[in-house]
């Protein structure tokens, strides 16, 4: 067991000094908690590829101004909710990968952007929603807020979210031509720190062309237009392909992702401008997948 223990940490070191060489800095991640069991997979995840990045990570709890009586009352609720997460947070120091923890007595919308600034946040690792995939809107108020807010990327554990393998090894982009495209598959292959590596651009056009001939143009045209959302970094892996697909975006991004045994899927959307329900195609992959989905919004 001790030289197993042994070479999976020689591993990590090897893939968090293969990041380095490739990306620079590994991103600073932060999960957000409410205490719910959603939430604590989350907050599991965040924990996890931290370890596999080596870098630090946050646990963050925002205490909502309620109806309370008294700034006494106050103090108290936030006194409290700051122990639980001390509790939370002990148990990850056990293993010797302690967040640092923050209890902020703000509501989201209040300090969300500051407080990401003030700690130089680059990733915020959140559930999706609290309930499963039948029983709740695939995006809970928190989640809806914070993706509305952030100006970040946020990694989201969707409802139908299974354990993350990780380190990631096989990541879908799923991408167009909008500036937002290349920011949102350079922040999923930043969390990507394995040598073999497996990265897969998707772009989705519907309806199909009825004319053949201008479908084979466009598919060429758009394939071309993909690889240069690419960063110049992508020599780092050693496979990578683009695809082309028409139909529904979020069936077809997800039957890949799953077809490619995807290990993360990456979006690029307009929520945060025009609010979550906007476009349909982040809350029907959440719903869908299987896996985490990091998203990027566009610029």
């Amino acid at each position: 067991m001790a030289i197993i223990k042994a070479q999976a940490e020689l591993n990590t070191a090897t893939h968090a000094a293969a990041h380095r060489r490739s990306w620079g800095p590994p991103p600073v991640l932060a999960a957000l908690t409410d205490f719910s069991p959603r939430a604590a997979e989350a907050v599991k995840l965040c924990a996890a590829l931290a370890a596999q990045l080596q870098t630090s990570w946050h646990l963050a709890h925002f205490v909502p101004p309620g109806q309370r009586s008294s700034l006494r009352e106050a103090h108290a609720s936030v006194l409290a909710q700051r122990q639980r997460l001390q509790q939370l947070a002990a148990e990850f120091a056990a293993e010797g990968n302690a967040p640092v923890v923050h209890c902020e007595p703000h509501a989201i919308a209040a300090r969300l952007n500051s407080w990401v600034r003030e700690n130089g946040v680059s990733v915020i690792v959140l559930a999706s929603s609290n309930g499963s995939a039948f029983e709740a809107p695939v995006l809970g108020g928190v989640a809806r807020e914070v993706l509305r807010l952030a100006q970040v990327p946020l990694l989201l554990l969707g409802p139908r979210g299974q354990a993350p393998r990780l380190p990631f090894r096989r990541v879908l982009c799923a991408a167009d031509v909008r500036p937002g495209a290349k920011a949102a598959v350079r922040a999923a292959l930043a969390l990507m720190v394995a040598r073999d590596g497996r990265v897969l651009l998707i772009h989705v056009a519907e309806p199909r062309p009825d004319d053949c001939a201008a479908c084979g143009v466009g598919v060429s045209d758009a394939a071309a237009r993909m690889w240069e959302v690419l960063p110049p970094e992508l020599r780092f892996f050693h496979d990578a392909e683009v695809r082309v697909r028409f139909g529904q975006a979020a069936d077809a991004i997800v039957a890949a992702a799953h077809g490619d045994a995807s290990d993360l899927i990456g979006v690029c959307t307009e929520a945060r401008r025009t609010g979550a329900d906007a476009s349909p195609i982040l809350p029907a992959v959440l719903r869908l997948s299987t896996c985490p989905v990091l998203v990027a919004a566009d610029a």
